[in-house]
């Protein structure tokens, strides 16, 4: 890849004043012999949105939505047989009474996340009875993050929460035992979209709705518009493309290889050490939700060949990438000195 000159930007803007360091971890620590803290789930906001359909379901009926209150927990559904939308989540109450869905245009990030078995559902934030059908009732949609406490004398407070595996589906197989070849992955991953620009070269795909970007050298997608990846924060300085993955490099991920950092994100979905000061912002469950919502959608864009999903594949991309950058800028803006 050629080397590039980032721009100054948020992401920039957040390298200079932080002082950027990838992070690298080259293992697994071995499982603790004591039994594991048990964990919890945080909800991580999503979107907002009225119940669409709520006129054709059991919404209409008196006592369902006399029964509806602001804070009430909703129950959602991917529903992957729906002939009208790919998209499809439903919305229930606890006592499994149908109100509606998630309205399409708010659905996409949701769906690909509940794809990747990570739970999902909806509180109630309003209520109006004498409103129209569409508008009566707004909800908060959310994804649960894994929370595990730490255990006694296995972790202090300065540390990040642990990056947990969400479990399988009913009916999938666990997990290999064996490590991941990370190298390997990434190098796929490049392919990948080398191939998709090709085609889009060829006018045999719709170029992305942003136009095309570069690949980052760790994580291998396709997220560089500036020098530095918005998803692992390592640094497209031109050196690594020249060594091998365990060279150490000196430029702007001073003292890591690629094949360090690759394991780290991984584990992490940072490149950044764990005791980096500013692994705290990456452990952040709004910075997890948004990394693993993007990941979602490029992993899921390999799987398919309509554009049309593809194409919407790519906002769910954008969509978590401005995430991102609202993070960091409310972070930039609490500790600029006033």
């Amino acid at each position: 890849m050629t080397p590039m000159t980032p721009k100054i930007t948020r992401r920039g803007l957040f390298k200079i004043i932080a002082g950027f360091m990838p992070t690298v971890l080259v293992g697994r620590a071995p499982s603790p012999t004591a039994a594991p803290p048990t964990p919890t789930l945080r909800k991580v906001f999503l979107a907002a949105a009225y119940i669409a359909g709520f006129r054709y379901y059991d919404g209409m009926q008196a006592e369902v939505l006399a029964a509806l209150r602001i804070g009430g927990e909703l129950v959602l559904r991917r529903q992957l047989d729906n002939p009208h939308d790919p998209n499809a989540i439903t919305i229930f109450t606890q006592d499994g009474h149908k109100l509606g869905y998630v309205p399409r245009i708010e659905n996409l990030t949701p769906a690909t996340i509940a794809d990747q078995n990570v739970p999902l559902g909806a509180d109630i934030v309003a209520v109006a009875p004498d409103a129209p059908p569409w508008e009566r009732v707004r909800v908060h949609v959310y994804q649960q993050i894994a929370d595990v406490p730490a255990a006694a004398g296995t972790q202090t407070p300065d540390q990040p929460p642990k990056r947990l595996a969400m479990p399988a589906a009913a009916g999938m197989p666990p997990p290999p035992a064996q490590p991941v070849d990370l190298n390997a992955a990434a190098e796929q991953r490049v392919r990948w979209y080398s191939q998709y620009v090709e085609e889009v070269d060829d006018g045999l795909r719709l170029t992305p709705p942003r136009g095309n970007r570069d690949v980052c050298s760790c994580c291998g997608y396709p997220t560089l518009e500036t020098g530095i990846c918005p998803l692992c924060w390592w640094t497209d300085d031109g050196e690594a493309d020249l060594y091998e993955a365990d060279h150490i490099n000196c430029g702007a991920n001073a003292g890591y290889s690629l094949t360090e950092a690759r394991t780290n994100f991984h584990l992490r979905l940072t490149t950044r050490r764990p005791d980096d000061p500013h692994s705290r912002f990456d452990a952040s469950p709004s910075v997890i939700a948004a990394k693993r919502g993007m990941i979602a959608a490029f992993d899921r864009m390999r799987e398919v060949e309509n554009d049309a999903t593809v194409r919407g594949l790519w906002y769910a991309v954008y969509h978590a990438e401005d995430q991102l950058d609202a993070l960091l800028e409310a972070k930039i803006t609490q500790e600029s000195p006033t």
